[in-house]
């Protein structure tokens, strides 16, 4: 599977980030007070608010930014459940769009990127906290934004396995995700919890699981970004020596799999300054999947400076030659206004001509365009027919759509045999990186199976099983 359909649909280029840094801080400094940590934090503080697939709000909740590229951290449960999320920053006002970067529901914890860069991030300090010691929280409880609370850190707890700061900085719904900071302006929580009634006894995540995330973040992004690509073209021998010499002599293909190598660090140094110089060089002389893998290193500033233009504009020569991957991506470029116009109607042309060449992101992308009315009339059986074909393809995201929709007759008849079908086959299909969405997936054909005739069970038993891939599926 590619890298960039590895990507949020939401944004195309805001999936992973390479090698982040957690802020390390002198710790001798002067302790200040809480007037002066709110002026200099608040700007890096965030909200958080989640929509549905209509666009209502479902929760807002609390965030800060962790790193210069527009990097949020906040808590899981405030996301669970949304179709949409988007971020206010500081004092501005302007909803941005963000996509979940990586989450830990083990530590309630998520990192969300938004379309920013040169922001200023809030100091992160994981060096232990002191029962005892001052602690201001900033966020959003109740939807008063820009809450400033004290309190001290009143114990540390162990609950199944995850530390936990007790702090009686006050906290109500909405506070969480917001940064639990030190007398000395550094994040050492993430606000989390806190008991109904009893407002003061409050939890606190400690900083340094972020500090892992962000850590299992820039470990993934290589290994992801570097997968060597299914058309990774093979020269003579494949020979690493005769791959480079042809490479040197200007052979298109050889400078397209140097940059293969490079990337992945197969054969060689992982090197993505030398895998974008190879990928450029292949790129001029038109060679699509070059000209696709880097935009993509454009798009997340990989080996060379982050620039959304040019990512759309190499993405856009790889689809107009017509390469799928990249024409889907051309679609989620103007769906998003991300280094282009906002366009629902150009999205809709591209994911249609991904589509035609059967590209299941394409078309699961159409089937929620027609779902929510986005550039087209709204019509769940048109959605339904789109999520279909992208079902049958094997998209894991579409199979389950598809089951639910005839498990609830939206779009299509209620129909708990082919319900429990596609969520059968949606567990299995959403993989081990998606544990939550397989999760619910088997949860929703178990509690079908509860009302079904033994008759009917055993059939769609017996489809899901038998179930086998449309051959035309691209990958």
């Amino acid at each position: 599977m590619s890298t960039w359909r590895r990507l949020v649909r939401i944004h195309p280029l805001l999936g992973l980030i390479v090698s982040p840094i957690l802020a390390h801080v002198p710790t001798a400094s002067a302790q200040l007070g809480t007037a002066e940590i709110a002026e200099r934090s608040l700007p890096a503080t965030a909200t958080v608010l989640t929509l549905d697939d209509r666009g209502d709000t479902l929760s807002q909740g609390s965030g800060f930014l962790v790193h210069a590229d527009g990097i949020v951290a906040t808590n899981w449960h405030v996301l669970r459940g949304a179709t949409a999320i988007r971020v206010t920053v500081g004092r501005d006002p302007t909803p941005r769009r963000a996509t979940i970067l990586v989450r830990d529901s083990t530590t309630d914890l998520a990192l969300l990127a938004i379309a920013a860069t040169g922001v200023t991030a809030l100091a992160l300090d994981s060096s232990a906290t002191l029962v005892g010691e001052k602690v201001i929280v900033i966020g959003n409880p109740l939807g008063l934004s820009g809450t400033v609370s004290e309190g001290i850190v009143s114990a540390a707890r162990t609950e199944a396995g995850l530390e936990l700061l007790q702090i009686s900085a006050p906290l109500y719904p909405g506070a969480s995700g917001g940064p639990v900071l030190n007398a000395y302006g550094r994040v050492v929580g993430v606000a989390t919890s806190f008991v109904d009634g009893a407002e003061q006894l409050s939890f606190a995540t400690p900083v340094r699981y972020v500090g892992r995330l962000l850590a299992d973040a820039g470990r993934d992004s290589p290994s992801t970004i570097a997968d060597v690509p299914r058309d990774a073209p093979e020269i003579e021998g494949d020979s690493l020596a005769l791959v480079r010499q042809a490479a040197e002599g200007g052979d298109a293909q050889a400078q397209y799999a140097l940059g293969v190598r490079y990337a992945a660090g197969a054969g060689v140094p992982q090197d993505f300054e030398e895998a974008s110089a190879w990928y450029h060089a292949a790129a001029l002389q038109g060679v699509a999947r070059a000209q696709f893998h880097l935009g993509v290193m454009y798009a997340f500033g990989i080996g060379v400076d982050r620039d959304d233009e040019e990512a759309y504009r190499w993405v856009r020569r790889a689809a107009e030659q017509g390469d799928a991957e990249a024409q889907y991506n051309v679609g989620m470029f103007f769906a998003t206004g991300t280094g282009v116009p906002e366009s629902d109607r150009r999205a809709l042309v591209w994911y249609q001509r991904a589509a035609d060449q059967h590209f299941p992101p394409a078309e699961f992308s159409l089937g929620v365009m027609h779902r929510v009315g986005r550039g087209v009339m709204q019509s769940e059986s048109q959605a339904a027919i789109w999520f279909a074909e992208s079902a049958e393809h094997g998209h894991a995201d579409a199979q389950q759509t598809l089951a639910s929709m005839y498990a609830f007759g939206q779009g299509v008849p209620r129909d708990y045999v082919e319900a429990y079908k596609w969520f059968s086959l949606a567990a299995v299909s959403h993989g081990p990186h998606a544990e939550d969405q397989a999760s619910a997936a088997a949860h929703m054909r178990d509690l079908l199976a509860a009302r079904m005739d033994p008759d009917d069970l055993a059939e769609a038993k017996r489809l899901a099983e038998e179930w086998k891939p449309d051959p035309g599926r691209r990958q």
